[in-house]
């Protein structure tokens, strides 16, 4: 008879998550916004990073980010992303529901992008590296880096396995231009599911605020907040890609042991 041993199971603080949780209940405010915003500042404190949105999801964390890359560099329908084979399929998924081109490029014994067979693939239509590093292992991560910069070439990190790991005392975000990262229930910091899109400025902060919320130009708890509950305009047709505030408050409580977990 053949057990089934689980290599990893899901560390949570639970008084910590409850206290969190209660508050949002106590308050009666459980979707977006409060926690969620608070989630953001504190994560971004984390890996040194202010622009940071909470999303539902790493998944949809990459299909915003594209969504917002595509508006913002007038990317068309011959746009080439190049990514990896080793990742969980959703990854690639989003690459195809941003209807772009999907390329992908060997990995080498690490399980991460060989760069070069990454050389070989790029040309006049690649607009993007994602790069995965699984299990957290950043290898070949520099010289992709590299090869994206010689070539004027957006890298985008996977990090979904990466909360918490650094190269050379480094955040591993702060070797691409973009990164997302997963709360998902088996990752390093897990909630239940959730993830983070981390970006490089205020205007592409406010724009995937806006797609992830409907398209929506100021999300309810900001509108709640000032008074004009029902004055908004719909700006762009967006998603509900947005992270929720229970999420979000299962999330501080995590942020606070995940040195500690890893």
């Amino acid at each position: 008879m053949i057990n089934n041993i689980p290599l990893f199971k899901p560390n949570y603080d639970v008084n910590a998550c409850l206290k969190e949780i209660k508050e949002c209940l106590e308050k009666g405010w459980t979707g977006i916004g409060y926690k969620t915003e608070l989630f953001e500042t504190a994560f971004g404190e984390y890996i040194e990073n202010k622009y940071c949105h909470f999303v539902n999801s790493n998944t949809n964390g990459i299909h915003l980010l594209l969504e917002v890359l595509k508006i913002q560099n007038g990317w068309d329908a011959n746009s080439e992303i190049i990514s990896s084979p080793m990742t969980f399929v959703s990854a690639n998924h989003s690459i195809l529901h941003s209807d772009l081109i999907l390329k992908l490029a060997d990995v080498d014994e690490s399980l991460n992008i060989n760069p070069n067979n990454l050389e070989k693939l790029i040309n006049k239509n690649t607009k993007a590296i994602v790069f995965v590093s699984i299990g957290g292992n950043s290898k070949n991560l520099l010289e992709i880096y590299k090869i994206c910069k010689e070539n004027s070439i957006i890298l985008i990190h996977d990090c979904a396995h990466s909360t918490g790991s650094n190269y050379l005392k480094t955040n591993l975000s702060k070797y691409a231009d973009y990164s997302i990262y997963s709360f998902q229930a088996v990752k390093n910091l897990p909630t239940a599911d959730s993830g983070m899109v981390c970006f490089k400025n205020d205007k592409e902060l406010a724009l995937a605020k806006k797609l992830s919320w409907c398209g929506i130009n100021k999300d309810t708890y900001n509108r709640n907040q000032d008074g004009y509950k029902w004055l908004y305009d719909v700006e762009y047709i967006g998603f509900k890609y947005h992270g929720n505030s229970i999420m979000a408050a299962i999330g501080l409580a995590q942020l606070n042991k995940i040195q500690n977990d890893n």
